[in-house]
């Protein structure tokens, strides 16, 4: 009499349900990824482009930061934090000397990696008039700033960054 146990009926049951559970919890993973992790990059860039017109003014733009209950704070000095070695207005492509100030946004707790949490870093950058004149959304992946080393180079080469700012986390 053939033993039940090693039937290939059972074995096909087997296999059957295993992969229905490997394909339910990927679902799930990949349902956690997409849409319970908090802001995207993405997400950032296209509230920023339809929600703030260039020509903003500072008040404008710290409103719909509070408004998104993200913390900033406004800087006169636009050299003083730097991201992968330049100035953050270099690094958006901006010239330095045109500038007046720029306020620094920081979303924690972001989607910006499959795996790891992190934040995102969001620059508005003020004309000598006053007016915004452009942005930098800049993600930072937790566990590669605090393994690493702020500054070490992140292994796949895409952009990494931190503030230089003790007040923020």
């Amino acid at each position: 009499m053939p033993d039940p146990k090693k039937s290939p009926a059972r074995k096909r049951w087997l296999i059957v349900c295993g992969l229905a559970v490997f394909l339910v919890a990927s679902a799930a993973t990949g349902y956690w990824i997409a849409f319970l992790r908090g802001w995207t990059v993405g997400q950032v860039e296209r509230l920023v482009r339809t929600e703030i017109p260039p020509g903003s003014a500072r008040l404008e733009v710290e409103a719909w930061l509070k408004n998104h209950n993200i913390k900033y704070a406004y800087l006169d000095d636009v050299t003083r934090n730097r991201l992968d070695g330049q100035s953050v207005p270099q690094r958006a492509g901006l010239a330095e000397r045109d500038l007046s100030g720029m306020v620094e946004g920081y979303i924690a707790n972001a989607n910006v990696d499959a795996i790891y949490q992190g934040s995102i870093l969001v620059y508005f950058f003020f004309d000598r008039e006053g007016r915004l004149v452009g942005h930098l959304i800049y993600p930072l992946v937790a566990a590669r700033t605090h393994l690493m080393g702020w500054f070490a180079p992140p292994p796949s080469g895409e952009p990494h960054a931190a503030p230089n700012r003790p007040d923020f986390p």
